[in-house]
């Protein structure tokens, strides 16, 4: 009786752990893959660094997908970026997140323009509901960019 009251325990504690992984792009190969699949363009040359990382959260009822991203840029690509539907953020914004890449913004500058793309902004259908975020950090020279997905 003990093991079986064991194993109802251990049973789904060990399914939603498994249910839970993240990853990053540690090649240049890969994270240019992920700038390509974020923005729909291969980063040009001018983007000299890029870091990645991604979160997969997969719960019984719900799940959610964060991706990180930070690069260095040149104007003509910010602008190319932005003029992919992303709008202008006028209100606060909370970037927090259970667990983030070693990397990533403590914050937002308040000198930073926020821009921002949901699900209702794209014509297609995605199947889940998503929210990305832009910004540039004059201070580190830095673009960053966080995608969250939802169900």
């Amino acid at each position: 009786m003990k093991h079986i009251f064991s194993f109802l325990i251990a049973a789904p504690l060990i399914a939603l752990a498994a249910c839970s992984m993240s990853g990053k792009a540690d090649t240049r190969e890969e994270q240019e893959a992920e700038f390509k699949a974020a923005f729909g363009f291969s980063p040009p040359a001018a983007i000299a660094e890029i870091k990645y990382g991604d979160l997969y959260n997969r719960r019984v009822m719900e799940g959610s997908y964060y991706q990180w991203m930070r690069f260095t840029i040149d104007a003509p690509t910010f602008a190319k970026i932005v003029a992919s539907g992303f709008r202008p953020r006028s209100s606060t914004l909370s970037l927090s997140t259970a667990t983030t890449p070693d990397w990533w913004a403590a914050g937002i500058s308040d000198s930073a323009a926020i821009y921002v793309r949901r699900h209702s902004d794209t014509p297609e259908d995605e199947g889940f509901s998503f929210e990305e975020v832009l910004w540039e950090n004059p201070e580190t020279g830095y673009t960053y960019y966080r995608r969250k997905c939802w169900d």
